[in-house]
């Protein structure tokens, strides 16, 4: 408390230099009709503006709380003194113990949510203050590896030397040879631990940080290693296995591709944001442009199409489709439903003539199908034209849904910078994120700009700059028209005063001339 009250203080004397010199240099002095150096200067008396707004100017985003402004926390002007800042040292302190965090959040920048499983991690000095709206199109998932499903992981499984290693890559991160201790394990759920506790174990992956965690899920009889990672780049690939590994475990050798995470996806007060794992980030500049997107609803597996129930037809960015078929055949996972579903809209005929593509993916964390155009812009467009009714039900999707795209924006988006973490939760909207950017920390930032190599203090003292060294050049040439100008006043003056005496000369000659011709007197009186 004592170091932030004593930096208060060295705030306001430093405040108050800054008043005191800018008011000795825009002074006017009324008996004398005299400006000082730089009344009148625009710069100035919008440096001083706005550092005195800076002092009362409401924080968007406090409007709930005690204090808005720093005048709520001990910081007055006193008039007597010509407006100079006083600090209420007892006051502030007092404040400061009764809440603290309001008090530092009316000082410094915070961020809060109204949704536990959202967490605002970073943003940049372009990010506006202000609330936004947060959508979840897509949940970040872990990479996995699911064994096949066998009936007598429900029971007993004996370990021996026919499947007791296995080789495993996570998150591109090859172990060495994994060993499980031999034994008889009563139940899968002992074996998933066994399993989990020898792959972390592994010194490669431990110097990589790299971690798993290992279930079984008795309702499909399957065995499923996770990576703890999330994101496109988590992933979980069997290397090499035992000869009866896939016997008695479910687990063959295997890429991990097929069942590789997913990002998470979203918008921010609009604006698409860019994923990796958990994180959303909000690109800095202009809203990028978006695509059209049809989300389906829920659906489970294994899910089983029949030729008499198998047809549907979309219209992609303006390209009927014609009538297609979902290959008849049982569905086990999001995924294979999702490369059946783009294979055949982007073979189609129509489709491969226009040019115009669409990705079908699963989004394992809402459990739905999701169909997007691969263009951007309002000329992306979906529209699910027709599908057969039975179809719609499984897949999830409704006849006449649409979706058109966005254009990229022409003004820097409010929310540029903003990075969100998403730890779970549902798809759509989420609530909403609140930007506060204190009175300290905005003062700060306008500081910095203003004393930067661009900032208006220097931009106003170069043009100063400038226009001395301008007035040097306008004295030197004056000093030379001077003397030039003194130059041929002296010439002028050197021949009219020749002419003079040329003059008298002539005046002298005939004043001569006429004296001596006959008949002529002069009177001498």
């Amino acid at each position: 408390v004592a170091a932030i009250e004593e930096r208060m203080s060295a705030f306001v004397d430093a405040f108050n230099g800054v008043k005191v010199l800018a008011d000795e240099l825009t002074d006017f002095d009324t008996e004398s009709q005299q400006g000082a150096l730089l009344t009148g200067d625009a710069t100035l008396r919008s440096i001083s503006s706005q550092l005195r707004r800076f002092l009362a100017a409401p924080i968007d985003g406090l409007e709930d709380s005690g204090f808005r402004s720093l005048v709520d926390v001990g910081l007055t002007t006193n008039q007597d003194l010509g407006f100079i800042l006083s600090f209420d040292a007892a006051q502030f302190t007092r404040l400061l113990q009764e809440d603290t965090r309001g008090l530092t959040t009316l000082l410094t920048d915070d961020v809060r949510a109204t949704d536990s499983q959202l967490e605002v991690r970073s943003f940049s000095d372009a990010t506006a203050a202000g609330t936004y709206a947060v959508e979840i199109t897509q949940v970040a998932t872990n990479g996995r590896n699911t064994g096949a499903a066998l009936a007598s992981l429900s029971g007993a499984t004996v370990i021996d030397a026919n499947n007791d290693s296995l080789r495993v890559s996570i998150d591109g991160v090859a172990s060495e040879e994994i060993v499980l201790t031999a034994g008889t394990y009563a139940d899968s759920d002992a074996l998933a631990v066994e399993l989990e506790r020898q792959i972390n174990a592994d010194r490669l992956l431990r110097d990589a940080d790299r971690s798993v965690d290992v279930v079984f899920d008795s309702a499909s009889e399957q065995l499923l290693i996770l990576s703890n990672r999330f994101g496109s780049g988590s992933t979980v690939a069997i290397d090499a296995v035992d000869s009866s590994t896939a016997a008695t475990l479910g687990f063959s050798e295997s890429d991990g591709v097929e069942e590789a995470g997913l990002d998470v996806a979203g918008l921010v007060d609009g604006v698409p944001g860019q994923g990796s794992g958990q994180f959303l980030q909000v690109p800095l500049g202009p809203a990028p442009a978006s695509g059209a997107r049809l989300d389906g609803t829920e659906i489970s597996f294994p899910l089983t199409v029949v030729a008499a129930a198998d047809t549907f037809s979309l219209t992609v960015d303006g390209t009927n489709t014609g009538t297609l078929t979902v290959p008849a055949a049982t569905y086990n996972s999001g995924a294979e439903l999702a490369a059946a579903i783009t294979t055949a809209v982007n073979d189609s005929a129509p489709i491969t003539a226009s040019g115009q593509t669409i990705e079908a993916r699963f989004d394992p964390s809402a459990g739905r199908l999701v169909l997007a155009s691969t263009t951007t812009g309002q000329s992306s467009t979906l529209r699910l034209e027709a599908i057969d009714e039975t179809l719609a039900g499984q897949l999830g999707l409704t006849v006449g849904a649409e979706s058109i795209g966005t254009n990229a924006g022409r003004q820097d988006s409010a929310v540029g910078g903003l990075q969100i973490r998403v730890t779970g939760g549902d798809v759509g909207a989420r609530g909403e994120v609140s930007v506060i950017r204190g009175a300290m920390n905005g003062l700060d930032r306008f500081l910095d700009t203003l004393l930067s190599s661009s900032g208006a203090l220097r931009t106003r003292v170069d043009g100063l700059e400038e226009r001395l060294a301008d007035i040097d050049t306008e004295a030197v040439d004056f000093d030379e028209r001077m003397d030039a100008l003194e130059e041929r006043l002296r010439f002028q003056f050197a021949a009219a005063d020749a002419l003079i005496s040329q003059l008298n000369n002539t005046s002298s000659f005939l004043e001569q001339q006429l004296a001596s011709l006959p008949g002529v007197s002069r009177d001498e009186s």
